[in-house]
């Protein structure tokens, strides 16, 4: 493989989109880099580091940046904090090729770090410490493989009595007794305030603390680039004529992305947040992807949907006596410069 590297996302943009639709992957496209990138990044930082064969087609896109504690430079993938699903833009049709793609790349591409930590990457893809490097961090990712079953309704007679009962008794009751509406962003218009909402909700359910204020302008920008594409699936469920629930997800290549979400905690007892999530699974189902990617995270609710989890792992591998000291002593992600993720529903 021949590489490269350059700071251009428009270089590659249209080559990399391709090839990010065939990975499968929402983090890894050149429009979630350059957001990122735009609201996050060492302007003189980015470094995308192309593999191509030898007739030139290209194989895959690492796009890095480098950050700094005190002395120690750290490698990392463009889209930390606020993407649930990192690593290396491959063809998925090259066994192997996402862990030659991304070794050659630190080894041979990129020479000013001392450690390089790849941030919430799919075990199943061959993550790990067989890989001879230090596992920081392990965490959940539920999905629902939805070609398993024929429609919604057959889906949900799978999960638990109770759980049936719940969702049909409170969108029964959000109907009739509370005029409930769930509406669906389609209009450019129709953005800030469905955002306003979306933001609103979160903080009323999570407080101030809930990290969210630092991303405001990045979500503003990608959800635009998402509506634009078809991607976005920004939801609203109204009752009495005011919004108490908001969905933030995305519908891309064949599976949909359940990103984040707020609600108003005074309507918890009627399961807004519930009903709106289930609404989005039977709208999953009518779209004919194949995935519900719940993403990172292991909280309850996702364990009463989710059927299978393809875990993420953290790693870190050193280039240094300073990584290696760093790593000696317990790197921890939590402490590391950049975005940090908000609190997830």
């Amino acid at each position: 493989m021949k590489f490269e590297v350059t700071d251009s996302i428009h270089e590659l943009e249209s080559e990399w989109s391709s090839l990010a639709r065939a990975a499968g992957n929402l983090f890894g496209t050149p429009e979630w880099v350059r957001a990122w990138q735009e609201c996050f990044g060492n302007p003189n930082g980015l470094r995308l580091i192309s593999a191509r064969d030898d007739g030139g087609h290209l194989l895959g896109v690492v796009p890095l940046v480098v950050d700094r504690r005190g002395p120690l430079r750290i490698a990392r993938f463009a889209g930390h904090g606020v993407g649930d699903i990192l690593g290396p833009v491959v063809d998925p049709s090259v066994p192997g090729l996402a862990r030659a793609v991304l070794s050659e790349s630190l080894d041979r591409s990129v020479t000013d770090w001392d450690v390089f930590v790849g941030e919430r990457m799919r075990e199943s893809d061959g993550w790990g410490s067989d890989w001879g490097d230090t596992v920081v961090r392990a965490e959940a990712n539920p999905t629902v493989h939805l070609t398993d079953w024929p429609d919604w309704e057959a889906f949900l007679s799978s999960r638990s009595k109770k759980l049936r009962q719940e969702i049909r008794r409170d969108q029964r009751v959000l109907a009739n007794q509370h005029g409930m509406i769930i509406h669906r962003v389609a209009a450019g218009d129709e953005l800030p305030p469905a955002l306003d909402k979306l933001f609103r909700l979160h903080t009323l359910r999570f407080g101030e603390q809930s990290g969210f204020a630092p991303h405001v302008a990045f979500h503003r920008r990608f959800a635009a680039l998402a509506l634009d594409r078809g991607w976005l699936r920004l939801w609203t469920l109204e009752v009495e004529g005011r919004a108490v629930a908001s969905r933030y997800d995305f519908s891309y290549g064949n599976a949909y992305y359940a990103y984040n979400a707020g609600r108003d905690p005074s309507w918890a007892r009627g399961s807004v947040g519930l009903v709106l999530r289930a609404h989005t699974m039977e709208d999953a189902f009518r779209e004919g992807v194949a995935d519900y990617r719940f993403l990172r995270g292991d909280e309850p609710y996702k364990k009463r949907f989710g059927t299978t989890d393809d875990r993420l792992v953290s790693i870190a591998r050193a280039r240094s006596w300073l990584g290696r000291r760093a790593i000696s002593l317990g790197l921890r992600l939590s402490e590391l410069p950049g975005a940090r993720r908000f609190v997830r529903l």
